[in-house]
C-alpha cells in the first residue's frame, strides 16, 4: 500500500505533466530547495524546464545548487544570459562560480558582463581556481574583524551588515590581516563576554590550507 508521501509525489508529478501550474506552485510553496530538486530530478525531462519556471529567482538559485550537474546543465541551457545573471545575484559567490563553471567560456563571460562590477569581480576571482582545489570551493562571503574589537562592538558591526547567508562565526585578524582564530556568534552574545576583545575570545586551534591545495 502506498504511503502518503508516495501518493502526494504521484499527484504532483501528474499535475506537472498536465501543466496545472497553479496546483504545482501551491504544492511547492514553502518546500525545502533540496526536496524541490528531488522532484525536478524525478520529473520527465520534457517537463523539467516548465517546472523550474514556476519558481521565483531566489528559490531557483537555491534549487540549482542541490541538483545533479547534468540536470543543472540541462536547465541552464534553457535560460538566457539575462535569466542566469538574475540567478547569480541571488547566490553566494562560491555557488555562482560553480554554476558558471558549468557553462562554456563565451556564455559564462556574457553572464559575468551583465553583473555589477563588484559581483562580477568576486565570481571571476573564484573562477580562476581549479574546481577541485581549496580555492575552487571557498567563498568570499565572510566577516573578519580586528582582534582589538570588543564582542559588543563586533555584534553592532555585524548587525549593520546586509548578509545574504546565516553567519555563525567571525574570523579574527591582527593589524596585518593575519588570521588569529575565530569566534562563534553565540560566544559574543553572552553578557559576560560583551566587553572582552575578540582576541581574548578567539579559538586559535585552527586549520588552514593554501588556495591551490587539492
Amino acid at each position: 500500500m502506498a504511503n502518503n508521501n508516495d501518493e502526494k509525489s504521484a499527484e504532483l508529478i501528474a499535475a506537472i505533466t498536465d501543466k496545472e501550474w497553479d496546483l504545482v506552485r501551491q504544492a511547492l510553496s514553502g518546500m525545502h530547495p533540496a526536496d524541490i530538486a528531488d522532484i525536478i530530478e524525478n520529473t520527465p525531462e520534457k517537463e523539467r524546464a516548465g517546472l523550474f519556471e514556476q519558481l521565483d529567482d531566489e528559490t531557483q538559485a537555491d534549487v540549482l545548487t542541490e541538483l545533479d550537474d547534468s540536470i543543472e546543465e540541462e536547465l541552464l541551457d534553457a535560460l538566457s544570459p539575462d535569466e542566469i545573471s538574475a540567478l547569480v545575484e541571488e547566490m553566494a559567490p562560491d555557488d555562482a562560480a560553480d554554476m558558471l563553471g558549468e557553462l562554456d567560456a563565451q556564455r559564462s563571460e556574457t553572464v559575468l558582463n551583465l553583473l555589477d562590477e563588484e559581483d562580477s569581480q568576486e565570481v571571476r576571482e573564484l573562477l580562476a581556481y581549479e574546481e577541485d582545489t581549496a580555492g575552487g570551493i571557498m567563498t568570499t562571503d565572510f566577516v573578519a574583524l580586528s582582534g582589538d574589537r570588543t564582542a559588543g562592538e563586533a555584534l553592532n558591526y555585524i548587525g549593520a551588515l546586509e548578509l545574504d547567508e546565516p553567519l555563525h562565526s567571525t574570523y579574527v585578524i591582527d593589524e596585518d590581516k593575519r588570521l588569529l582564530g575565530y569566534v562563534q556568534i553565540w560566544k559574543m552574545l553572552k553578557n559576560a563576554n560583551r566587553r572582552k576583545t575578540l582576541r581574548e575570545l578567539a579559538e586559535t586551534d585552527i586549520f588552514s590550507v593554501h588556495t591551490d591545495t587539492d
